[in-house]
């Protein structure tokens, strides 16, 4: 199965209390996002399924080391976002087309199976690992 992964990010300040982005400046999340596949959620348009990774503020000062890992995790409940496939959001790495690797240790597993858990190594490297 071929994937075209991209790690993006968006410019969420204003989903942010306004106590935060006095002291941030921009906030920006990132997501781990597959080009290759496309979703259709209640809609004709199609959409990304959006994995958060993290935030990421213009300005770490004045915040805290606890604040800083607190802040950097808050994605508001949400592990899954879908993105319109028209969204504005800057590609902050490419990983270009490969082939799902097969991480499951299942005997036969299926081809989604294999897809998860290639994209489940994907995001534990990134978040372990963060790219900006």
């Amino acid at each position: 199965m071929t994937t075209h992964f991209k790690i993006i990010k968006l410019n969420e300040t204003s989903n942010w209390d306004d106590s935060v982005v006095e002291r941030a400046g921009n906030i920006y999340g990132y997501y781990l996002i597959d080009v290759s596949r496309e979703t259709h959620l209640c809609s004709i348009q199609a959409s990304y399924e959006a994995h958060f990774l993290y935030n990421r503020f213009d300005n770490m000062g004045g915040f805290s080391e606890e604040e800083i890992t607190e802040h950097e995790s808050n994605n508001g409940g949400e592990e899954i976002s879908y993105f319109d496939v028209n969204s504005k959001f800057t590609v902050v790495k490419d990983f270009g087309e490969a082939e799902a690797e097969d991480y499951t240790n299942h005997f036969k597993p299926t081809e989604e199976e294999i897809y998860e858990s290639y994209q489940q190594m994907l995001l534990e490297q990134i978040k372990c690992n963060p790219i900006e």
